[in-house]
């Protein structure tokens, strides 16, 4: 494992034996390493929230982005609100988190600091995550077809 205290680069074991790589070089970390991840996209409430607003709802966006989905346990149905806007929620195309199997899970607005538990790396706030696929894609060997690179620009 890198001298995490003095490195910019760290190494993360996670449950499955995996390592993940951060190494941070000017105001982005680079995450390489295992073999599947997952990722979320954010949801755009915009066209939602539009035709709500043009139908006379007054709640404030941060209110009706709750409401929206919004699920009555009791009738075990969503609400009227939620079952009519829902269809205008769209996922953006903005990576809101990352997630390689066996860890660790990543999204906006996370300290990366953990990686660096000691030395000049405290402050490393993720403002956006790109993925970039793996050039070996062609490849023959499972383990190394699914592998990425995913680019965290940090403030």
């Amino acid at each position: 494992m890198a001298d995490q205290e003095k490195s910019n680069i760290a190494v993360y074991g996670n449950r499955y034996r995996d390592n993940i790589t951060f190494e941070h070089i000017g105001d982005e970390v680079i995450m390489k390493g295992g073999s599947w991840f997952r990722y979320g996209l954010s949801n755009d409430y915009s066209v939602a929230y539009k035709a709500y607003v043009d139908d006379g709802g007054t709640e404030p966006i941060e209110v009706f982005e709750k409401l929206v989905h919004q699920y009555d346990d009791e009738a075990k149905s969503y609400t009227e609100l939620a079952r009519k806007y829902q269809s205008y929620v769209f996922s953006s195309k903005e990576i809101s988190m990352v997630d390689p199997s066996g860890g660790p899970y990543i999204s906006l607005g996370m300290n990366l600091k953990q990686f660096w538990p000691k030395g000049d790396y405290q402050d490393l706030i993720v403002e956006s995550i790109k993925f970039v696929p793996n050039e070996k894609e062609n490849t023959e060997d499972e383990n190394e077809k699914y592998k990425s690179t995913i680019i965290f620009k940090i403030k």
